[in-house]
């Protein structure tokens, strides 16, 4: 399906589900999370790109093979102002936090150009209860203009 999708990108391998999410605007940053959580670019209907991070459960998981003092589920409560006090803070905060970081640097540098930034799910399922910097668009895949395909 994804070569019968007309799409402007250089991209090789995007998948058609990030394709759909990223027809839907024009410019600005999309972000869906789920096995993986993915960053896409979009400038002018141009695909710029992209990142692939591992989902909360991949890294969760890495934590685990790296010692079985760190195979802890992540909790979502984490407060990036304050240090952890304790291995599960400390590994939700390392995990969590690094991910944060990325989406609010990349949204803050295309907000400049007056570019949004969009989950296409609710970040509390996976960044935690602190809002962030991009706007949710549940079903955004769904909303796209599918007579332009």
């Amino acid at each position: 399906m994804g070569k019968l999708v007309k799409f402007n990108t250089n991209y090789q391998g995007l998948g058609i589900d990030r394709v759909m999410a990223c027809k839907t605007i024009d410019s600005g940053v999309v972000i869906d999370a789920g096995t993986a959580i993915t960053i896409d670019i979009m400038s002018g209907g141009v695909d710029l790109g992209g990142y692939i991070l591992p989902g909360i459960s991949a890294l969760q998981k890495c934590y685990g093979e790296i010692s079985e003092n760190l195979n802890h589920n992540f909790t979502m409560e984490i407060e990036r102002e304050i240090l952890p006090y304790n291995t599960v803070e400390a590994i939700s905060y390392g995990g969590i936090g690094m991910i944060i970081s990325l989406i609010e640097n990349i949204a803050k540098i295309f907000e400049k150009e007056g570019a949004d930034c969009w989950f296409t799910d609710d970040p509390q399922k996976f960044l935690g209860k602190k809002h962030y910097i991009c706007t949710l668009w549940p079903n955004m895949v769904l909303n796209n203009n599918f007579h332009e395909i």
